[in-house]
C-alpha cells in the first residue's frame, strides 16, 4: 500500500500509488501503479477530486469503439502541481484544473485555439492516456489551468463539464428572453439549465427519470410540455438519437437554432430535413470545447451555478468502482460521482 501522506498533501518520495483501472469492459479495480515520472514541458498532479462522466460509463460497459483497454479513466479532476518537468512555467503546489484535449498543438486549428477541431485530438482518461482517477498524474504543461485561490477544488473538477456547457450555449446562441428546451436532465443537463437560467433565458426541461426532472424544477426550469411545438428559440438536445432531433425540430420556432452535444447514437439516421428547411432553422454540433476555459472558471466562481445540486455521490477512490456500478444499473440512483483523491491540509 502506499505510504502516508505529508501533512501538505504532497507526496514524502513515494514510488506506488493508488489507481482505479478499467481493465477490460465491466472490469473496473482498485490497483496500484508507479507513480509516473515527469518529462519535459510535462506537470505532475496530485489529483484531490474528480468526476465520473457519461463518457466515463461508455467506457467502463464497453461501449466506446476507440477505447484501448487496460485504461486508467478520468478526464474531469482538479489538484495542485507536485512536481515540475524542465520547462514548466508553473509553482508546485498552484491549484489547478486539466484541459484533457490532447492535440498537435501545432496545426491551424490549434493555433487558432480550436484544439477540438486538430486531426490529432484525444482525451486524457479516454483513449492511450491515463486519467485522473488516481492519486497522480502527468500531463501536457499546456493542458494545466491555473485556478484562482477563492474556487474551491470540488467545484473546480466541474471545470471541464462547464466547458461543454459554455460552448453548447454559445453554439445554440442562447441570450436573454430566449425560450429554451432543454432535452436530458444529466449533470450536464442540469448545468445547461442552470447556465441558460443565468444568461436570462427561461427553461424548461424533458427526461425520463423522475428525480432528475425534480432537481431541474428546483433549480428554476419548468417541465417541457413536448405538446409546444415551435415556441422555443433555442432547443439543447443532450442526448443525440434521431428521435430528439426530430423533437428539437418540432420545438424550435421558425428561424430557431437547435444545438447538439449528445453523441449520436447511428452513424446515419433520417432526419427531417425538409422541415428544417421550412423553419429555416440553424443546426450546430457542439462537440468538446476549445482550448480556452477562462468562461467556465468564471461561470464556477461567479456563484450562478447551484453545481452541489448535480452531485449526488462523493467518494473515496476505493469505493468507486462500486458507485459506478450502483449507477449504471440504476440511472436513476444518481446523478454526478465526484471522487474525493486527496484531502487539502488543515
Amino acid at each position: 500500500m502506499p505510504r502516508p501522506y505529508t501533512g501538505n498533501g504532497f507526496r514524502a518520495r513515494d514510488t506506488i500509488m493508488q489507481a482505479v483501472e478499467v481493465t477490460a469492459p465491466h472490469q473496473l479495480h482498485l490497483t496500484e501503479k508507479p507513480v509516473p515520472d515527469v518529462g519535459a514541458n510535462q506537470v505532475r498532479l496530485r489529483v484531490y477530486w474528480a468526476g465520473v462522466c457519461g463518457t466515463d460509463y461508455s467506457l467502463i460497459g464497453g461501449k466506446l469503439a476507440f477505447a484501448r483497454y487496460p485504461i486508467v479513466p478520468g478526464h474531469e479532476f482538479s489538484g495542485r502541481i507536485s512536481a515540475l518537468g524542465a520547462g514548466a512555467p508553473f509553482t508546485v503546489g498552484q491549484p489547478v484544473t486539466i484541459n484533457p484535449i490532447l492535440s498537435c498543438r501545432q496545426c491551424a486549428a490549434c493555433q487558432r485555439g480550436e484544439i477540438h477541431h486538430c486531426e490529432q485530438t484525444a482525451v486524457l482518461g479516454v483513449a492511450g492516456v491515463p486519467g485522473g482517477f488516481a492519486d497522480e498524474v502527468v500531463v501536457p504543461a499546456d493542458a494545466v489551468r491555473v485556478l484562482p485561490d477563492e474556487l474551491p477544488l470540488d467545484a473546480a473538477a466541474l471545470t471541464e463539464p462547464v466547458a461543454v456547457v459554455v460552448r453548447v450555449l454559445h453554439s445554440a446562441g442562447v441570450k436573454s428572453g430566449d425560450r429554451v428546451a432543454v432535452l436530458g436532465g444529466g449533470n450536464i443537463g442540469l448545468l445547461v439549465v442552470q447556465a441558460a437560467l443565468a444568461a436570462g433565458a427561461s427553461v424548461a426541461v424533458t427526461d425520463p427519470i423522475s428525480s432528475r426532472m425534480q432537481v431541474a424544477r428546483q433549480l428554476g426550469a419548468d417541465g417541457l410540455d413536448t405538446m409546444n411545438a415551435g415556441q422555443f428559440d433555442a432547443v439543447i438536445d443532450g442526448v443525440g438519437t434521431p428521435e430528439t432531433l426530430a423533437l428539437a425540430v418540432r420545438l424550435a420556432r421558425r428561424g430557431g437554432s437547435i444545438a447538439v452535444y449528445g453523441v449520436p447514437s447511428q452513424e446515419q439516421a433520417v432526419l427531417p430535413m425538409l422541415d428544417m428547411f421550412r423553419k429555416d432553422l440553424r443546426v450546430a454540433f457542439s462537440r468538446l470545447y476549445p482550448a480556452d476555459f477562462t468562461e467556465a472558471i468564471d461561470l464556477l466562481c461567479s456563484g450562478r451555478l447551484n453545481w452541489q445540486a448535480v452531485v449526488t455521490h462523493r467518494v473515496g477512490l476505493a469505493d468507486l468502482p462500486a458507485a459506478v456500478r450502483q449507477v449504471m444499473a440504476d440511472p436513476s440512483s444518481g446523478i454526478k460521482i465526484l471522487v474525493r483523491v486527496a484531502h487539502e491540509a488543515g
